[in-house]
């Protein structure tokens, strides 16, 4: 088991009782610094400052008792943010109706990318309505065409 598989398993029954889950687990830099970086989100997504408050403070006794983590690095809990990546058919379905960038593998009718609504998602396709000027389009998407989904920030 990784050092980062052993602390999903034991944080995820402290998370899992905030009415969170786990986003993603890593460790990065911060100069010279070791960095423990947790993403969190509720079902919507998010996480609040309380929640963030309230699950912090339990990770990192949890963390305390694990010896192969050491004292050397510093604990970031946090949100994956406005403009997070859609992993799974989950993710993605779950944001049917919002506002999404697609990064294509291939282009399609001549575009790398799209940004629109997310209309549908089925086993082959995802269906994004997208506007040009004042004209609203239609694209279906193959999902094997699809390098990358994310939410986006409409302007």
């Amino acid at each position: 088991m990784t050092q980062i598989e052993e602390i999903k398993q034991l944080i995820t029954p402290v998370v899992s009782q905030q009415e969170l889950s786990i986003y993603s687990v890593r460790f990065t830099k911060l100069g010279h610094q070791r960095v423990l970086e947790i993403l969190l989100m509720d079902k919507e997504g998010q996480l609040t400052l309380e929640q963030a408050e309230t699950v912090t403070q339990s990770i990192s006794e949890l963390l305390d008792s694990l010896e192969s983590l050491g004292d050397e690095y510093l604990l970031d809990i946090g949100s994956p943010g406005a403009e997070r990546e859609l992993r799974t058919d989950e993710e993605i379905i779950r944001s049917v109706s919002r506002y999404v960038y697609v990064k294509f593998k291939n282009p399609i009718q001549g575009a790398d990318s799209v940004y629109g609504t997310l209309i549908s998602v089925d086993d082959e396709y995802l269906q994004i309505e997208y506007q040009v000027k004042q004209r609203k389009l239609m694209i279906q998407i193959p999902k094997e065409n699809i390098a990358k989904v994310r939410l986006a920030v409409k302007f």
